[in-house]
């Protein structure tokens, strides 16, 4: 798996301190290794049927996050 900080000059809605904690992860991790995954989606592309009251009534939020988070089965 490759890991890299964020390329300057792209990537400028993550400003300042923000910035430096973001990074770009490239290749294949095994299911087993994934605890959780946190999604950042534009607003526009997340179906309103699917937002919460509080994120519909918010005309100023302009991208809607996620976490699902995996529970380990046993076999």
């Amino acid at each position: 798996m490759d890991v890299a900080m964020l390329p300057v000059g792209e990537y400028q809605h993550y400003q300042g301190s923000m910035r430096m904690h973001v990074r770009m992860i490239e290749g294949d991790v095994p299911r087993k290794h994934i605890r959780f995954v946190i999604l950042r989606l534009p607003r526009a592309a997340f179906p309103e049927a699917h937002m919460i009251d509080a994120e519909l009534d918010n005309e100023d939020l302009t991208h809607i996050s996620r976490l699902y988070q995996f529970t380990s089965v046993s076999t």
